[in-house]
């Protein structure tokens, strides 16, 4: 097994370390790594830490703890679970560090690693916080997926009603496994403006889409066929589309109205 690939592969991290002989290695080092990543080492005292860091997500894996020691003004790190032993020593510029082995085969590391910050980082926080987050969006997971299963009634393909010249072509698609899908297309062109993901709610026999600042509710008529809105200053509502048909832009067009049209 190639520790150092898998371990480097992965690596983020935070870390903090305390020099010998007028030497302080003690703060948290950088460099890029593959796929999006960032490598992060962390000295603390005696100890350091490796760990990735996903760029996209500031998502933290692959720790992995190394013991410190000094010699001859370089930095040792050691970890007996990775079988890795590093080396390195003060950068040109006296703020980064400049690894002396990563370039060997069995290691294959970025040789330069620039300072992050004097200070060493708080992982244990930093993993705290991490978790914490991941656990609330479980939750509210767990909570969309409640919600989406009520969605039963509603469920479908949906054509917003047109009232203006000027409006938009939307189309609504609803099921239980893919929550509330919204698009808006122009109606003459069919060019695509919006494809979004709607926040929701089922209050007894309404259907509630959530924006930031307000909510829309929506019943069904008695037939099933319309959506109508309850809490609208004026008419508004959305038809049910042929699920085979819906694809179709005349069909679509013909089912949202041409307001500009009828008043010829």
């Amino acid at each position: 097994m190639n520790h150092i690939m898998k371990f480097a592969a992965a690596l983020v991290a935070v870390g903090s370390l305390a020099g010998c002989g007028g030497e302080d290695f003690s703060g948290a080092y950088g460099t890029d790594g593959p796929y999006g990543k960032h490598l992060v080492l962390n000295i603390t005292g005696d100890n350091a830490k490796f760990f990735i860091v996903t760029k996209s997500t500031a998502e933290i894996s692959g720790l992995t703890d190394f013991a410190v020691s000094y010699k001859n003004e370089k930095l040792l790190l050691d970890s007996s679970k990775e079988n890795v032993h590093l080396t390195f020593k003060r950068a040109e510029d006296e703020r980064g560090l400049n690894c002396l082995n990563c370039s060997e085969r069995s290691i294959r590391l970025p040789i330069d690693w620039a300072l992050l910050n004097s200070e060493p980082y708080d992982v244990d926080s930093m993993l705290k916080a991490q978790e914490e987050k991941r656990q609330a969006a479980e939750r509210e997971e767990e909570k969309r997926r409640a919600e989406a299963a009520k969605l039963v009634k509603f469920s479908g393909d949906w054509v917003a009603k047109r009232h203006y010249k000027d409006d938009s072509l939307f189309i609504m698609s609803i099921s239980p496994e893919k929550g509330v899908k919204h698009w808006a297309f122009t109606y003459s062109t069919a060019n695509k403006l919006i494809s979004t993901d709607r926040n929701f709610e089922v209050d007894g026999n309404e259907l509630v889409l959530l924006s930031r600042d307000s909510s829309t509710k929506y019943a069904l008529n008695e037939d099933g066929t319309k959506l109508m809105c309850t809490n609208c200053n004026s008419e508004n509502y959305w038809l049910k589309a042929d699920p085979v048909k819906v694809n179709d832009l005349d069909y679509t067009r013909a089912l949202a109205g041409n307001p500009q049209e009828q008043r010829k």
